[in-house]
């Protein structure tokens, strides 16, 4: 999978450190379960719309809904640019569905 853009959140009144992520394919179960190496998950794929959330509250808090295309990333700003890099890269190893 692929990061096609990290920009900060739209209408977010401080979108300096939250972010979205857009990414090229749709998320799916597998994806949720890669990320989940990044810090605690929470997935509830029984809702509605399947969330899941990521916390390593030194680095990031990531949210998602399953089947959507983009990530909701808040960063902690002290390591927010190393963090942006590791969760690129971790994005990028995922292969498979």
């Amino acid at each position: 999978m692929k990061a096609l853009d990290i920009r900060p959140m739209p209408n977010c009144f401080d979108g300096s450190f939250i972010k979205e992520v857009l990414l090229d394919e749709p998320i799916s179960e597998g994806f949720i379960h890669h990320l989940a190496q990044l810090g605690d998950l929470q997935y509830f794929p029984f809702f509605a719309r399947p969330f899941f959330r990521i916390d390593d509250f030194r680095r990031f808090s990531i949210q998602g809904i399953q089947g959507l295309s983009h990530l909701k990333v808040t960063f902690c700003r002290d390591v927010m640019e190393t963090s942006i890099v590791e969760l690129r890269t971790a994005i990028e190893r995922f292969e498979g569905s």
